[in-house]
């Protein structure tokens, strides 16, 4: 069990975005933020789960991104690799972090 320390309730938030095109779900990012931009101003812990529909590039090694990741988009003619949603969340505009990422960066630990 992993305790977090606030003094305000922690907010679950259930996110689908689209599955189609990077540019539609950065906009419904945005929204996003907008709607919960009184939890973000008092700092309140949120956490985020559901499908976000969207690639972090560091999951993938250079030959499987290249051979599989892009390969596949383009045969299906979908949508080229975009990974603008996950580095929007994981360069702090939205304040949040990964539970991998707190945890490796804090001296928390769960068990």
């Amino acid at each position: 069990m992993c305790m977090l320390r606030s003094k305000h309730a922690i907010l679950h938030d259930k996110i689908l975005l689209d599955y189609r095109v990077e540019p539609t779900r950065m906009m419904e990012l945005n929204r996003l933020k907008l709607y919960l931009s009184d939890h973000f101003a008092d700092d309140s812990p949120q956490i985020w789960t559901g499908d976000f529909n969207a690639l972090t590039r560091e999951d993938y090694t250079d030959d499987y991104w290249e051979k599989t990741v892009v390969a596949v988009r383009r045969r299906n003619n979908w949508e080229l690799p975009e990974t603008k949603v996950t580095n929007k969340v994981r360069m702090n505009d939205t304040g949040l972090s990964t539970a991998y990422e707190y945890l490796k960066s804090t001296s928390h630990n769960c068990r």
